[in-house]
Formats: structure tokens, sequence, C-alpha cells
């Protein structure tokens, strides 16, 4: 189930080389989104708001392929 954000979350230690910074998470209840010709989103619907989430401790994304 989602839920309604209010605010954002700082993490000031950068100690780590590589893997996710961070997320960016969006509050909106309808409309569409604009983008450019690269698809980067330009505009965003009325009313809505962007919180980003720096991301604690070190991450990482493992994937074995298997072919």
């Amino acid at each position: 189930m989602s839920c309604n954000l209010s605010a954002g979350r700082n993490e000031v230690c950068k100690d780590s080389i590589g893997g996710l910074a961070g997320v960016y998470f969006l509050n909106y209840t309808t409309g569409s989104f604009t983008k450019n010709g690269s698809g980067e989103v330009t505009a965003f619907p009325s009313g809505s708001t962007v919180y980003y989430y720096q991301l604690k401790g070190t991450s990482a994304y493992t994937e074995t392929v298997n072919f």
C-alpha cells in the first residue's frame, strides 16, 4: 500500500564509491508528465511534490546472467 510523503532524507556520510546515491519519489493524484525528445521528464502534474532520499550505507546491485 502506498502512503503520502511529506519530507525527504539526507545522509551526509559519503565514504563509498559506486552504487546508488539516492532515489526520487513523487506524490501526485492525476495528470500527465511532459517529456522532451530524450525521454527526460520536464514537467510534473500540477500540485505534485518530488522528494529525494539519499541512501544510507553501501548500496549495490548484482545480477547473474543466465544463458
